[in-house]
């Protein structure tokens, strides 16, 4: 399973989550990503993916922007996000908020 997790798991952080996203090539998923939220003003994205094979094909910036505009995500004040490529998400408005060396903490502001 995906990160060394467990299928229990995996199903856990699904079932508690606020709202999860998939891309399909026919009936394969190739991607993923999730979001926890208060549905008011703040959010988390989490356990974004695109399967290796799939990348470079413009998924992953459909998928986020998809996220971004969802009638109940578009308006919330905050997106955060933890990652290891902060380059992926620039172009969509987000910024590195606590720097380090390894994870970037970002976040997406909406004024």
């Amino acid at each position: 399973m995906g990160l060394g997790r467990s299928r229990e798991l995996i199903q856990k952080t699904i079932d508690n989550s606020t709202y999860c996203f998939g891309v399909y090539q026919g009936t394969e998923q190739v991607g993923f990503a999730r979001v926890v939220s208060d549905l008011a003003t703040f959010g988390f994205l989490a356990d974004v993916f695109i399967l290796s094979d799939y990348r470079g094909r413009g998924l992953g910036k459909w998928m986020l922007q998809t996220i971004i505009n969802h009638p109940e995500l578009a308006n919330m004040k905050r997106l955060t996000l933890f990652t290891r490529t902060p380059d992926f998400y620039y172009d969509a408005g987000f910024e590195i908020f606590v720097p380090t060396n390894e994870i970037e903490f970002m976040e997406r502001k909406v004024l």
